[in-house]
């Protein structure tokens, strides 16, 4: 049947916090993802845990800010990678406003994920946050999905099936070389998150 009391919740992010940082090319080499946020039960951290569990790709650095069971059973799952290069994958949990922003603002690709079925249920509000701070978004979410949807029409990224190990670790392997791709989505990025969020 249909629900007596739907609602709508309006989705988006204020974008004033990062006012002024539109993203420029850093001048180093490498990629800097980032999950933030919770990774709760509707969040897919298998995928991520299979793409990385060989070790990270040359060029790339993870960090996983987050709290939650995915992101409890993602740490355990990677414990031995991240002993292995704790300069390069790192879990941080949960941050202050300050140190959130400072983050954010470092970052290049933010890591979204949803697990299958979830696409009736959640957007993940953290996509917003990320487009905002001029992150690209490397999202591990069905193709039939708002998240993908939403990634396809601004250009802001990429979008890698749930359970596609394969597909998710070479997006992450290429990334390093590909400078120019990762900062046009970025600005397209930046610039949906004002204009249409």
């Amino acid at each position: 049947g249909v629900a007596p009391r739907t609602v709508v919740i309006p989705v988006g992010t204020d974008a004033s916090v990062f006012s002024g940082c539109e993203p420029v090319g850093r001048g180093r080499i490498g990629v800097h993802c980032l999950y933030s946020g919770h990774m709760g039960r509707l969040h897919d951290w298998e995928t991520l845990a299979g793409a990385l569990g060989g070790g990270l790709p040359a060029g790339v650095r993870c960090e996983i800010g987050s709290d939650g069971p995915g992101a409890n059973a993602l740490k355990t799952a990677l414990a031995g990678v991240a002993a292995r290069s704790p300069e390069r994958l790192r879990f941080a949990g949960t941050r202050d406003n300050g140190t959130w922003r400072e983050v954010m603002l470092a970052t290049d690709v933010a890591l979204v994920t949803m697990r299958p079925g979830a696409e009736k249920v959640v957007m993940p509000s953290k996509t917003y946050s990320a487009m905002a701070a001029g992150q690209a978004i490397l999202a591990v979410a069905p193709r039939e999905s708002d998240l993908a949807d939403l990634v396809a029409a601004h250009d802001c990224g990429w979008v890698i099936e749930p359970g596609d190990v394969a597909g998710l670790r070479a997006v992450l392997d290429s990334l390093a070389s590909r400078g120019a791709e990762v900062l046009a989505k970025r600005r397209n990025a930046w610039r949906a998150a004002r204009e249409c969020y």
